[in-house]
């Protein structure tokens, strides 16, 4: 696997999770050693879907003056928590017309396109 894919995994075909060689528990894509047996980990492909934990709106605009010199020109942005189906938390940015739902416990899947930004990008599904 590539440099640019081991420091960052959510801009492959698939999102790509970390598994334990040793016991195989798997991990969010920050995990760099396993905490239970401190085995060492290989990158392996996730579904790319899961269900929104917890949510929250940015909007720039509503941000106090100062906050918004500091951000510059930030867009509005949904951030989450998404629990994958195969059982790691992760944050990501919920892309589209989320801010206008409640996007507790929905379903999203991984955007598989080239991402700009600190968090990989779902959708609703």
């Amino acid at each position: 696997m590539s440099v640019d894919a081991v420091a960052r995994p959510f801009e492959t075909e698939a999102f790509m999770l970390r598994s334990c060689m040793r016991c195989t528990t798997l991990f969010a894509p920050d995990t760099w050693v396993c905490p239970t047996c401190d085995g060492d980990l290989e990158w392996v492909p996730s579904t790319g879907r899961g269900r929104v934990v917890s949510w929250t709106h940015l909007d720039p605009a509503t941000a106090s003056a100062s906050a918004r010199r500091s951000a510059g020109e930030l867009e509005p942005m949904t951030i989450a928590i998404v629990e994958l189906d195969e059982g790691p938390w992760i944050y990501a940015a919920i892309e589209g017309s989320a801010s206008g739902h409640d996007c507790a416990r929905a379903r999203v899947v991984f955007l598989r396109e080239p991402l700009v930004g600190r968090f990989p990008a779902f959708v609703l599904s």
